[in-house]
């Protein structure tokens, strides 16, 4: 054979497997592709009928019962609090979503390795999920997370084999996990006015007269004393900023008779109060809003824009706090409450460094 006919006998042979290579399903169109497995058959059809999720972990102890109530989801673990919807209604379409990537071990013996051991053992590591949809009910045990890719190991209650599907989800071991753990949130731009009053008549006011002024003033400072900085007068602006609670209970179970007094009062004319106490080895809070009679100036500036942002300036911003709040009592991380219960030496040079500075 000569070098020619052999050179044009290879590249017919590269053209051909490049052919082969072009038309496999790696490289076809999406819609060409093999459907993979929906992990749960047609749940997508029927995911509206859910009306109940349980969360069960370790030695099958339920953590969580959500419930499906006329206007909300709620936790009936906490008081009937009500559930993060946004968290659950993303997992509830991640399970009706999710498809089947690989098959894994059928063995028992291996579902440790995986996460997908019956939550009866005391040592299991997955968290299983039972959904009520109707007059039928679903378990997924969720395991660990894939290693190096995307996806999670499952096990569909009730079925020897596991799987990896092509998602994460996203499944809180705690109660208060599956709470929309957001409290309130009283940017300092938009504060004109921050008040903390201990039992033992311990004052302290900070003040604003314009939402353009960079600095808050110590209204009620001592004759001769200075304050340390700048920043501790300011830092009470948002004592109420980004508040989100680490667990929820009724009011009426603890005891506020000794609670140091928080007033925040904004711009916007809105009034938020709250009581502040430190029992059953917890830091807890209430709050209520109001619209007092003598409200701030109107915001201006840059002030508008971030009240807006947390919620608009009208009296429909004190109801809806009212309505969130109302009846429950808080469990605060302990620098919020720090920062609630600051006590007017907290804010001042001390006597000393004072009469050295005016030296």
């Amino acid at each position: 054979m000569s070098r020619r006919h052999f050179s044009a006998l290879a590249a017919l042979a590269i053209v051909a497997a490049l052919a082969v290579t072009l038309l496999t399903p790696e490289r076809m169109g999406r819609e060409d592709a093999p459907r993979r497995e929906w992990l749960l058959g047609d749940l997508e059809s029927r995911i509206n009928d859910t009306r109940e999720v349980v969360v069960r972990v370790a030695g099958d102890e339920v953590v969580a019962t959500l419930e499906r109530g006329p206007e909300r989801w709620t936790v009936s673990e906490l008081h009937d609090y009500p559930a993060d919807w946004p968290l659950l209604r993303g997992l509830l379409a991640d399970l009706a979503q999710a498809r089947v990537l690989e098959l894994k071990t059928e063995n028992p013996e291996y579902y440790p390795r995986l996460g997908v051991g019956e939550v009866s053992d005391p040592d299991a590591a997955g968290v299983l999920l039972e959904l009520a949809l109707g007059d039928q009910r679903v378990g997924v045990i969720v395991g660990k997370e894939a290693a190096n890719r995307d996806g999670q190991y499952v096990r569909v209650q009730g079925e020897a084999r596991s799987v990896l599907i092509d998602r994460p989800l996203d499944v809180p071991a705690a109660a208060v996990g599956w709470t929309d753990r957001d409290i309130v949130d009283v940017p300092s731009a938009g504060v004109a006015e921050a008040e903390i009053i201990h039992p033992d008549g311990d004052w302290v006011l900070v003040r604003k007269l314009s939402a353009d002024d960079t600095d808050f003033t110590l209204e009620n400072m001592p004759e001769g004393r200075e304050l340390q900085s700048a920043w501790a007068a300011n830092s009470l602006g948002g004592m109420l900023a980004g508040l989100r609670l680490e667990d929820v209970r009724p009011e009426q179970e603890l005891d506020w008779s000794e609670a140091v007094k928080v007033r925040v009062l904004q711009f916007s004319g809105v009034e938020v109060i709250a009581d502040a106490i430190t029992q059953d080895e917890g830091h807890w809070l209430r709050l209520r809003a109001a619209l007092p009679e003598a409200a701030a100036q109107p915001a201006t500036g840059e002030a508008v824009e971030a009240d807006a942002t947390a919620g608009g300036v009208t009296p429909d911003r004190a109801a809806a706090i009212n309505a969130r709040v109302a009846g429950w009592a808080y469990r605060i991380p302990e620098y919020k409450y720090t920062a609630m219960t600051k006590r007017l030496a907290d804010l001042l040079k001390t006597e000393e460094a004072g009469n050295m500075a005016g030296s």
